[in-house]
């Protein structure tokens, strides 16, 4: 994947930091001398943004004179079964921008159109600056890659995701400034924790079903990604770098980890003596099961890792300043865990019986071993047991 100019689009689970992650690398590329905006004579960084184009159209539309206004109903029209331009055109004030599309255009709903857009936008950049290697279009949109993908177009599909817990607790951070959003008012901290999970799984599902039925696209499906970024329990500066770093790997032709994660969200399968583990592979390997990760080599890593950073140190003392490791999933659910090169002894099992021995026991011992603590919410869902993680090889 090495076409010019390159095209990254960065798709994301709800408020799993997408917009910020996107500021990030473009602040990366601009302190490497990359022009944020269009430059024909040097590096630059084409954004394009599938809200900005949505809100350009809203103001077009005549639907409300106010702007913001005009995109709230915009919204709830494109979420109408069987919307389409030709009913927002008899509810608009402003024919004149009706009157330029095409009939075929007219029988699109407003997402179809909107990504349409987006789509002609990015081929109209990839014409102008054809041959330019030092020219990135990065696309932030939640579909723009898989449709991409579908009609066998080039480009660097990246997917941030995010804990649904750590979705909740974004959400009701800032649930004061955006009532309108989530209402917790009167509520206790456990109800109102319970309410933003299920907005969060709201949110998601319904993004998943509408997406999914208008394109025929899975879009929290990971294999439908070059790179997917795990940005709970971590700093948007490290997302930053694990972008970065992806990116200019894409970029040369190179191979890059296609799935990176927080330490602090991946679980022992093993207490191991950390002195004498080896530090050279960085790479994690993990088993996944109901979406919680279980190492299974490359654990010394995730300890170091959630100790010191893996030798960066965490940001202003912050609780989210872990780090992001390369992981990869050896197996998920009913697969079987291999043994040969990383299971020592231990006999073939199906990854969702070998996480049966990662019980609290082990995990506070392996807590103890690196001096740290794993978030509460995760580790109570381990039974408490005595059994000893397997000893791998």
């Amino acid at each position: 994947m090495t076409q010019s100019p390159f095209v990254v689009t960065i798709s994301g689970d709800p408020l799993a930091g997408k917009s910020s992650g996107i500021k990030e690398i473009l602040k990366e590329y601009e302190q490497r001398g990359f022009t944020i905006g269009e430059n024909p004579d040097g590096k630059c960084i084409i954004k394009l943004a599938a809200g900005q184009m949505f809100r350009e159209i809203a103001r077009k539309s005549g639907i409300s004179e106010d702007i913001d206004n005009a995109v709230s109903e915009l919204t709830k029209f494109a979420h109408m079964e069987g919307n389409t331009l030709q009913q927002l055109m008899e509810r608009s004030n402003n024919k004149a921008f009706f009157e330029n599309l095409t009939q075929e255009q007219l029988k699109k709903s407003v997402d179809n159109f909107v990504d349409d857009y987006m789509l002609a936008e990015i081929e109209k950049y990839q014409e102008k600056y054809q041959g330019k290697k030092d020219v990135i279009i990065i696309v932030d949109s939640r579909v723009a890659g898989l449709l991409m993908n579908k009609q066998g177009k080039d480009n660097m599909a990246v997917r941030f995701s995010i804990q649904s817990e750590i979705a909740a607790q974004r959400l009701l951070k800032d649930a004061p400034n955006r009532p309108e959003e989530i209402n917790i008012e009167g509520l206790s901290e456990e109800e109102a924790y319970k309410k933003a999970l299920g907005e969060v799984s709201f949110r998601t599902n319904s993004e998943r079903e509408r997406f999914k039925k208008t394109y025929g696209v899975e879009i929290l499906d990971t294999d439908n990604y070059d790179l997917v970024i795990n940005t709970s329990g971590t700093t948007i500066k490290h997302v930053g770098d694990a972008l970065y770093k992806c990116i200019e790997l894409a970029r040369a032709g190179k191979e890059y980890e296609p799935n990176w994660r927080s330490t602090k969200y991946i679980y022992p399968g093993l207490v191991e003596d950390k002195n004498h583990a080896s530090k050279g592979d960085f790479m994690v390997g993990v088993v996944k099961v109901e979406g919680q990760y279980y190492a299974i080599y490359g654990q010394d890593t995730v300890g170091c890792g959630n100790q010191n950073g893996y030798g960066i140190e965490k940001q202003n003392g912050s609780e989210d300043g872990y780090p992001l490791i390369p992981v990869e999933v050896i197996a998920t659910g009913n697969e079987v865990v291999m043994s040969e090169g990383i299971m020592g002894h231990i006999k073939l099992e199906r990854a969702e019986d070998y996480v049966k021995c990662i019980t609290r026991d082990v995990v506070e011992k392996f807590e103890k071993a690196y001096g740290f603590k794993y978030p509460e919410s995760g580790v109570r869902q381990l039974e408490k047991g005595t059994r000893e993680g397997p000893t791998l090889g």
